[in-house]
This record gives structure tokens, sequence and C-alpha cells, in this order.
């Protein structure tokens, strides 16, 4: 006999569940994907705390879509302690050599008329690095867009977790993942030292997704 209590539970999952299948199915029907995050497993071994990344450790990225299974590349040049980053959008910024940090200048990125080209000035009020289980850091940014507009925003970044993310070839990366609010959006970033980043989503706080992707290794 199924009591009042698993009736009731049951009947609210299959009116909530029928909704999320649909979804699912529609999403599916599009050739997308509902992945919001890269296969993961539990470290193997210790992750020693992570400095300040190397010249060399945030290169261009060839990754796969999470959300379609499509391929990109995202170029990635540092000159001194500046990267800038050229997307297949079109979107084109650069920011201090961290990848974490607030960008300082960005063109033809978003949707919003406003904001889709801004330089900013970024200061670093709590730093992140060395990157270890429970270590945070605080940034600072004003930006100011081509239309005049100005914002101020503060984004925190959190080590929440380490896991070894598993690529596409079935290597594991052992990673730090990091995870960085701004009040507006959600940016998670499993981020392997040595490598860089080797996962990425972000979640706008209305728009929902915006971004997710797996390095290709």
């Amino acid at each position: 006999m199924i009591k009042p209590f698993a009736m009731l539970a049951m009947v609210v999952c299959l009116a909530g569940c029928a909704e999320i299948n649909r979804a699912t199915t529609f999403l599916e029907g599009l050739g997308l994907s509902v992945t919001e995050a890269p296969e993961t497993r539990p470290l193997q071994a210790a992750l020693n705390p992570a400095p300040f990344p190397r010249r060399d450790e945030l290169r261009t990225i060839e990754y796969t879509s999470l959300s379609s299974g499509t391929p990109g590349q995202i170029r990635i040049l540092q000159r001194g302690n500046t990267i800038s980053a050229s997307q297949e959008d079109g979107c084109f910024w650069r920011r201090h050599a961290d990848w974490f940090a607030p960008s300082k200048s960005w063109s033809n990125c978003g949707t919003s008329k406003t904001w889709q080209t801004a330089s900013a000035e970024v200061r670093v009020v709590d730093p992140l690095y060395p990157l270890k289980l429970g270590a945070s850091g605080v940034y600072q940014r004003v930006a100011r867009s081509a239309t005049g507009a100005v914002s101020a925003r503060t984004t925190r970044c959190s080590v929440l977790d380490a896991v070894e993310v598993v690529g596409s070839s079935g290597k594991a990366a052992p990673s730090y993942v990091v995870e960085c609010r701004d009040g507006r959006r959600v940016r998670k970033t499993w981020y392997a030292p040595g490598i860089g980043p080797v996962a990425y989503v972000q979640r706008h706080r209305k728009r929902g997704l915006e971004d997710a992707w797996q390095r290709v290794f």
C-alpha cells in the first residue's frame, strides 16, 4: 500500500518530471545537449597549490561545446602581464594574465548594445593565488562602455573543489574548481595547474546558460 505522503511525492514528481522531460526532448530535438559540466572523477592523488600561471600556461584553447557538441577555439596571446583572446563569435577581450580576473577591455562581446564594447580599470583587492581548496579572491572593476555608460562591480572567486576532469581521450586532468560571482553572472572554471582552463561554464542571472565548453585533451 502506498502511503499518502509517498503518493503526493509521486504526483509532484510526475508533474515536474514531465516538464523536465519535455524540455529535454525539445533540446535534443534541436540537436542540443543539456550537459552543463564536464565528466569528472575523484582525485587519485593530492593536488598541490597552484601558483600564479606561468607565461605559457594561458594559451590557445581547442574545445568542444558542452551544449551542442561542436568544436571551437579561443585564440589566446600573452604579452607581458596581459592576455588577449579572440573568440569565434567575434568577441575580443583583454585582461591581466589571470584567467579569473575581470576583463580590462572588450569589443563585440555579448548582445547588449550598451556594453558590447568597453574598457575598465581592474584592481585586485584580495589575491586568489595560490589556488588551493578554500582559497578566495576579490576583484573590483569600474567599466566605461563605448556608449558612455559606467558600471562598478565586485567579483568574488572561490576554490570550491578539486577533481579530475576526464578528456575525450580518456586522459584525466587534476583540476581546481573555481567559481566567480559578480552579481550578474556566475562563472565556473575547472583549472588544471600547468595546463590552464580545461572546462568552463558561464550562467547569466536572467538569461541562463551563456557558455559551456571543455578543452580537447
